[in-house]
């Protein structure tokens, strides 16, 4: 068993946002990714990946938008999306200081491989 804690993790800028403050810890099974962001910020435009992620609204509130550009609903602190592998999306941040938790199976280490070594991740 291991335990950590994403609250005490040093969190590292996002590659695409100058704003965000990401933490994140991984296996190659699954990842658990924490970030902030600010409002107005576009997190990661249209893309899809291989992994089934699950998006919880911890605090202020975002938008997904799918590979149509059509809109969801708006997710409040308390939310959860769940995005299905390959599925085309992009999250719009709609308040400063909204924080998001991601969970990515199977595991996403090339997420967690863009910070260097260590930086703002913890792998379990």
């Amino acid at each position: 068993m291991k335990f950590f804690s994403l609250d005490k993790t040093e969190g590292v800028p996002f590659p695409m946002l100058n704003s965000v403050n990401y933490m994140c810890a991984y296996n190659e099974d699954i990842t658990l990714m924490k970030a902030s962001f600010a409002k107005g910020d576009t997190v990661a435009p249209h893309h899809s990946h291989r992994h089934t992620q699950f998006t919880h609204i911890l605090k202020g509130s975002a938008q997904y938008v799918d590979g149509d550009g059509k809109k969801g609903p708006v997710l409040h602190a308390g939310d959860t999306a769940c995005i299905e592998p390959y599925e085309k999306h992009s999250l719009i941040i709609l308040e400063d200081d909204t924080w998001v938790f991601d969970i990515f199976n199977p595991g996403k280490i090339e997420l967690a491989d863009n910070f260097g070594p260590k930086a703002g991740r913890l792998e379990f």
